[in-house]
């Protein structure tokens, strides 16, 4: 599992990429984790404990931010034992267990953190990446639903193209379009959400159309390696081999050591 940070104003977006049938397919899931401080008052902490439990919150975020996950959870553990009841603080231990792939101390963490906070939208959404890491596909599309109900989510693009990914991996094609252009109807440049639409559109043999989100992907993110390569493969479909040509040989000068460029010089000698 490959895992890409890229920060948003106060939010922190762990792209979580994972591969199938040996590499030849990735997706990107939405973790997301608040990057500012919130410490709940709390009658039971005097004020030193909760200023030493910030300090160590804060020094956590900064590891996390940074990929270093067990310096950052060596300081998230030193805050909890001061003050465990805070809900930031448990989604920011699920996120750091999760990268770490231990996903039974994260969704026990992303649980405490809704359970000191119900309608916390951020815990909900991370909670269902964890059932869709584990196939629970109906309870992670529970849980993302439970942070759409937050009017105030500031990102529901995410949650929806992770609902959208449960009724795919369920078959439920039908459901999973419905969800993807829900993300683009509030994040129109969203290439995920393009992406999964073309993988989608691919499987069900709409090719052309297929095309069209491959290439919007692209457009919104012009480095996006595995767009190029879906797109090749879409282009055979078509039988149009020079696209198709162009497309593999972009795979390879955008991520020259990755499989799917291996896979793409293959198409390319094929397509000769």
């Amino acid at each position: 599992m490959k895992m890409l940070l890229a920060n948003s104003n106060h939010f922190s977006c762990f792209s979580l990429r994972y591969s199938e049938s040996g590499g030849m397919m990735k997706v990107t899931l939405w973790v997301t984790a608040s990057l500012f401080l919130i410490i709940n008052s709390c009658a039971r902490v005097n004020k030193e404990t909760k200023h030493k439990a910030e300090g160590h919150m804060k020094l956590g975020i900064s590891y996390l931010s940074e990929g270093n996950l067990n310096a950052a959870l060596k300081e998230f553990m030193e805050s909890e034992k001061l003050y465990p009841d805070d809900p930031q603080l448990q989604n920011a231990l699920g996120l750091t267990f999760f990268a770490k792939t231990a996903y039974l101390d994260s969704e026990k963490h992303f649980k405490k953190a809704i359970e000191l906070k119900n309608d916390f939208s951020e815990a909900h959404n991370n909670l269902g990446v964890i059932y869709l890491n584990t196939n629970r596909y109906d309870d992670a599309v529970n849980e993302f639903r439970a942070a759409l109900t937050d009017i105030l989510y500031p990102t529901p693009e995410r949650a929806y193209a992770n609902i959208g990914w449960a009724y795919y991996k369920k078959k439920n094609f039908r459901d999973a379009e419905f969800n993807y252009k829900k993300a683009l109807g509030i994040t129109p440049d969203f290439f995920i959400a393009h992406f999964n639409l073309g993988l989608l559109y691919y499987d069900g043999g709409r090719y052309s159309e297929a095309v069209k989100r491959f290439k919007l992907a692209i457009k919104y993110y012009n480095k996006y390696a595995e767009a190029y390569y879906h797109l090749g493969k879409t282009y055979i479909k078509l039988k149009k081999a020079v696209e198709a040509s162009q497309s593999f040989s972009m795979v390879c000068k955008l991520a020259p050591d990755s499989e799917n460029c291996n896979l793409s010089i293959k198409y390319n000698n094929a397509l000769k």
